[in-house]
């Protein structure tokens, strides 16, 4: 039997109500159908010569998936292709002890908005290796095996011909935050260490006694002028002076936690948001420690590492990184230019 359309069968105005909402829901499974991707690929490190490990999240126009890394559950699918057009890059750093996936609900959220997003494990001073901590192998070549990433990701095959490298940015936290601050210019002087480890003598950092252990020759940070914005969260600012952190000219957003026992917002966030003039906003999560900048946990997480994953009374760690991610995400996009 034959049965007429049933756009046919509608007045004109009811057929345009019907084509624009079969519009809207095509648009709509569009944007649903960008996903992320991941990759884990080996990089030169600049420092020991040795491969360091990296994840690169990217949007890809294959539907979402889960990728099992041990105990996390990231929302990426390994080695799909990466969505056609080009993409702005940000460069991530973690912080101390940690990995390159420390933050990658960031990462993905990032990726699903269009960013390509290298996330370095650096060697060192990772959950697996902690023998550079207090050295300027690890407090100066943070920011060499960025650059070293960034080179990687831009002539790499699989990634190269879809970043625009005109536009690249960077984030990182505590440890990360400080790589970041190198990365647009910040200048470190490990003597000032002596100066912080008196004002708050039990902090992590004065571990070794106040000094860094320096390579001979000593390494040099150098700033990358590739990098166009930074997105820092809680960083490391003892080895900063106020002169340094005021050359810094590229935009940079700061993020802390109200009540950061680590790294006391009053002597690093807030000294570093102070100082800068290139500064576009300051933000600060209430209530909140150092570690709910980390991703969320999944509950075997939760078990391993319990002093990472539970947040203070009140504190939804899920929620706080939806702002922080949009933040993030509308951040870059300003002062990118990105898509």
């Amino acid at each position: 039997m034959y049965m007429l359309s049933p756009i046919r069968n509608y007045p004109m105005r009811n057929k345009l109500h019907f084509l624009l909402a079969i519009v809207i829901l095509l648009a709509c499974n569009v944007a649903n159908a960008v996903g992320a991707g991941l990759r884990i690929v080996e990089v030169k490190d600049p420092v020991t010569k040795n491969l360091m490990k990296a994840a690169v999240f990217y949007p890809t126009e294959l539907s979402n998936g889960v990728t099992k890394m041990g105990p996390l559950e990231i929302e990426a699918v390994k080695d799909v292709p990466v969505q056609s057009g080009r993409h702005p890059l940000i460069l991530l750093s973690h912080g101390d002890g940690a990995s390159m996936f420390s933050h990658h609900d960031m990462a993905v959220a990032l990726a699903r908005h269009g960013f390509v997003v290298a996330a370095i494990e650096h060697p060192g001073d990772n959950f697996r290796d902690e023998s550079g901590l207090g050295t300027d192998r690890v407090l100066i070549g943070r920011n060499l095996q960025l650059t070293a990433l960034l080179d990687f990701v831009l002539l790499n095959p699989f990634f190269g011909s879809y970043v625009d490298s005109t536009k690249i940015g960077v984030t990182g936290f505590s440890a990360g935050g400080y790589t970041a601050l190198l990365m647009v210019g910040a200048s470190p002087n490990f003597d000032l260490l002596k100066e912080y480890c008196s004002r708050t003598p039990g902090s992590v950092l004065c571990a070794g006694g106040g000094t860094v252990r320096r390579s001979s020759p000593p390494l040099v940070a150098k700033a990358d002028v590739r990098v166009r914005a930074a997105f820092v969260m809680s960083p490391v600012a003892a080895f900063f002076s106020q002169d340094s952190l005021a050359k810094i000219s590229v935009p940079v957003y700061i993020y802390s936690a109200a009540n950061d026992a680590v790294l006391p917002t009053k002597d690093n966030a807030l000294r570093v948001s102070k100082a800068l003039r290139s500064m576009t906003k300051y933000s600060e999560i209430p209530g909140a420690n150092h570690f709910v900048f980390l991703a969320p946990c999944t509950a075997q997480m939760q078990s391993i590492t319990p002093a990472l994953c539970i947040d203070p009374p009140g504190i939804d760690r899920r929620a706080v990184h939806e702002t922080i991610n949009m933040d993030a995400i509308g951040f870059f996009r300003t002062n990118l230019n990105g898509t």
